[in-house]
């Protein structure tokens, strides 16, 4: 069964899935390894996923055809790889939906990757043929891991992923070309439950990242209502 996503030729779920429990126990080692005092000073022993998704990206299929789309995504997945590092993992989720999985790096430090991300994606000339240029924004929802101390349980790589996916989806509910991340809070341990973020995010078992000067204006579902705008980092 191939690894890798034919269009693109980034990795695919199935690679992810060969891999990332290695990845996430090494994540788990390396916070275990230092004392408390030094894993404050060193902060990158983290995993960030970062989900990212092409916004109003069926308006390209059907106004200019597959083909356009197609070449649109190739591009895509070319910013993604020349954004991120050696280290990093790109994987194509699936239609227009890509994950980066940044490795090892700081919580602290995820807002960065997410606005560089997005910026990068505003700023590209889509060029599908023709003569035809494109200019499209991405939406980007993100979640960092490990979130308990060492000897805590852990949640599965599927629920950081699912929390990735609920901020993205409240980036596209509160706009667009933004970005939405959450990463561990002070009142953890992080326990995943239905339909629990805004009540972790209020609790303090979570943390609330958006896009400077952007509020969040979560899905209906969720429960409505707007976040106070972060500034750019963890708040």
């Amino acid at each position: 069964m191939s690894l890798c996503d034919p269009l693109t030729g980034l990795h695919n779920r199935r690679y992810l899935a060969s891999r990332i429990d290695s990845d996430l126990a090494q994540a788990v080692r390396q916070r275990h390894a230092r004392g408390r005092a030094q894993r404050q000073a060193a902060a990158h022993d983290d995993l960030v996923f970062v989900m990212l998704d092409m916004d109003h990206f069926k308006a390209v299929n059907d106004v200019h055809g597959h083909g356009a789309g197609d070449a649109v995504l190739k591009q895509l997945a070319a910013i993604l790889q020349e954004e991120v590092r050696d280290a990093d993992v790109v994987v194509r989720w699936g239609g227009e939906e890509f994950l980066v999985i940044a490795r090892p790096t700081s919580c602290a430090e995820a807002h960065l990757l997410a606005e560089r991300l997005r910026a990068r994606v505003a700023a590209h000339a889509f060029d599908i043929g023709g003569g035809t240029i494109l200019r499209k924004t991405c939406s980007i929802g993100f979640a960092s891991y490990p979130f308990a101390q060492p000897g805590q349980p852990q949640p599965r790589w599927e629920d950081v992923v699912e929390l990735a996916d609920q901020c993205l989806y409240a980036a596209k509910t509160s706009g667009r070309d933004m970005w939405v991340g959450v990463v561990p809070g002070t009142a953890g341990p992080f326990v995943p439950r239905q339909g629990g973020l805004q009540r972790d995010l209020r609790d303090g078992v979570l943390r609330l990242a958006v896009s400077s000067g952007r509020k969040v204006v979560w899905p209906e579902a969720d429960g409505g209502g707007a976040a106070s705008a972060s500034t750019g980092s963890s708040a």
